[in-house]
């Protein structure tokens, strides 16, 4: 019985120490977020500043919108880094003036 619960608290640990790997507790992330979102948001909409760097070093950058909410923001940075050839950012920010194309990047 011992080694069994040896063995849960072991698988516990391990998956605890995964989820928090960056030392930031997940749905903390998701609450920071959405006061972020909350401070920027206009009309629905978010902006967001980012640059890129790509395999070439090629530097590039620009503005996109998003709804202001946590769920599309959260797919627009996983689009965002899944296309990652080098160093990327992105900053949260209030929506320009030109909203040419609300929804660019999701």
């Amino acid at each position: 019985m011992n080694q069994l619960n040896a063995a849960a608290r072991k698988r516990l640990v391990k998956a605890f120490k995964m989820a928090f790997s960056d030392g930031e507790d997940p749905l903390q992330r998701r609450v920071n977020l959405r006061e972020r979102i909350e401070e920027s948001a206009i009309e629905g909409l978010i902006g967001i500043d980012w640059a890129a760097t790509d395999c070439d070093m090629m530097q590039c950058g620009g503005h996109s919108h998003c709804p202001a909410t946590v769920m599309h923001l959260e797919r627009w940075e996983n689009n965002f880094y899944e296309c990652a050839e080098g160093p990327q950012s992105a900053f949260i920010v209030r929506p320009g003036i030109l909203r040419t194309r609300p929804g660019d990047g999701i």
